[in-house]
């Protein structure tokens, strides 16, 4: 075997590590892409649960459910709480619609669509909606667009 032929052979032996350098570090790639998904989607339930559990204190049920009436149902000292709880659920929404859009959750889960069941409930109330005008400068577009294509037509 002479020079040529064992440089041939290097350069083929080099060309397969590289290949099968690439192969380990895509399924690597994927492997924690799937991770990521999986936490997002465990952190993004969390988060919710967190919510729930906070509207359901005592305190925070009977102002949400006035509020949800008619911001004029609440006394000043009120108001800003009830700003504060419908900030987190539209801040919720917005962060859920754009970790879908970014790819974080996998198509199956339907996100946006299972957690706009609930939102959408939320829209018919009046209170919400005068909530909405608050803030609806302020959030992304994307939201804008959902809350104008789900609200209730008056």
């Amino acid at each position: 075997m002479n020079w040529d032929a064992i440089g041939a052979l290097a350069e083929l032996l080099g060309a397969a590590a590289v290949l099968v350098t690439i192969v380990y570090l895509a399924r690597q790639i994927k492997q924690n892409s799937d991770i990521a998904r999986v936490e997002a989607f465990r952190d993004m339930q969390k988060q919710w649960s967190e919510m729930r559990e906070r509207t359901m204190q005592p305190e925070n049920l009977s102002l949400i459910n006035r509020g949800m009436q008619g911001i004029d149902k609440l006394d000043e000292s009120e108001k800003p709480r009830f700003h504060k709880l419908m900030g987190d659920e539209f801040a919720f929404l917005d962060t859920v619609m754009l970790m879908e859009r970014k790819g974080l959750f996998d198509a199956e889960y339907r996100v946006v669509e299972n957690f706009g069941q609930y939102y959408r409930h939320m829209l018919v109330f009046p209170g919400v909606m005068e909530f909405w005008v608050t803030i609806k400068d302020g959030t992304s577009p994307y939201l804008v667009e959902w809350v104008d294509q789900n609200s209730p037509k008056t």
